[in-house]
């Protein structure tokens, strides 16, 4: 058996088994098959997606952490088990894809909106910062991260949020695996760079979100790439909102309301009346209405979440998915969506 590691997903490299991970046909090449396939050809191994239920390995590593979180579903990484790790170690904190936030949306505004969302639950945080922005994140990286480093730096996060991507813009050479899948890392991956040591950690895979449950064609429709173009709907009576077949949300009693939904340009949105909303539902789930979660059998096994008005701007998030904001006058909110899916209602982000 080598133990030579794969560059891209920290697997020992092996030529006997190809069912197994590290497998490479050469025990020379520097990646193993399964990175080679997704780095060249875009091809994934489907994997039964199970929850990493805790963190007992990165409890034993020594370093400066840093808590990479994807600011397009921040929902995710604020309801994993990284929140009590980091009541209890200190962390930097790197907000990634800003880009795909819209134009109008500020540096200061997000820092500030997430700050006062970690300080509420007493993190330990250090700073934070953003990548996206039309800033240079390396400057910022080396001018509040790196030069506190002690013991090489943990890379952190829940999967999905693009700590290949972010280790590879300081390597300032694609080095890592980037995949739209969860689980692209496999094990604790040591890469030497002008930092010193990175540490890249196993993705802490979130078994409520959406992107768990969806194959590789529609997590291309539910992962955005772009800057999200908001859609923007003016409401009165009860309407329905519909996103694709992960979710409806019907607001009910609209006298005059306003929904801002945020989520990639590929996945569709579309507002019907909330009278035939059942009836469109049962007749074109999984069809026209799609794309829908694996194992996704039905509408009427969706789960019911209801939330009440508010007098501020409220976000109706969907873990792995985006968000629907709400503001105006309407009596309260019912979200159909999976069972397995996380829904959560927070003070507008935006």
């Amino acid at each position: 058996m080598s133990e030579k590691k794969c560059l891209g997903c920290g697997a020992t490299l092996q030529n006997e088994d190809p069912s197994a991970i590290g497998y490479t046909p050469k025990l020379e090449m520097d990646y193993c098959q399964r990175c080679f396939r997704m780095i060249h050809y875009d091809k994934h191994t489907d994997t039964e997606i199970k929850p990493l239920d805790n963190l007992d390995k990165l409890k034993k590593v020594k370093g400066t952490f840093v808590w990479i979180m994807d600011i397009m579903d921040l929902e995710t990484s604020l309801n994993s088990k990284f929140m009590d790790f980091f009541r209890e170690h200190y962390c930097h904190v790197i907000l990634n894809k800003c880009d795909l936030l819209p134009e109008t949306v500020t540096i200061r505004k997000i820092t500030d909106y997430v700050a006062r969302r970690l300080k509420n639950q007493k993190i330990r945080v250090i700073d934070i910062i953003c990548r996206g922005f039309e800033n240079d994140f390396r400057i910022n990286f080396e001018k509040k991260i790196a030069r506190d480093v002690d013991n090489g730096i943990v890379m952190v996060g829940v999967s999905n949020v693009g700590k290949s991507t972010v280790i590879n813009e300081l390597l300032g050479k694609d080095v890592l695996t980037v995949n739209r899948h969860p689980s692209t890392t496999l094990t604790f991956n040591e890469i030497n760079s002008d930092y010193g040591k990175i540490i890249d950690t196993v993705g802490l895979v979130d078994g409520n979100s959406v992107q768990a449950y969806l194959n590789n064609s529609d997590l291309k429709k539910v992962i955005p790439y772009k800057t999200v173009r908001p859609a923007i709907y003016q409401l009165r009576e009860s309407q329905t909102i519909s996103i694709g077949g992960l979710v409806r949300i019907d607001i009910h009693d609209c006298e005059k309301a306003t929904v801002v939904v945020y989520v990639s340009t590929l996945c569709p949105v579309q507002r019907n009346n909330q009278k035939n909303a059942d009836k469109l539902w049962q007749n074109h789930f999984g069809r026209d209405l799609r794309p829908i979660l694996k194992n996704s059998k039905s509408f009427e096994e969706y789960k019911i979440t209801d939330f009440p008005s508010y007098k501020e701007k409220r976000d109706i998030c969907i873990e792995g998915l985006g968000w629907v904001c709400l503001s105006g006058n309407y009596s309260h909110v019912s979200v159909y969506a999976d069972e397995r899916i996380r829904i959560r209602n927070r003070k507008a982000m935006i």
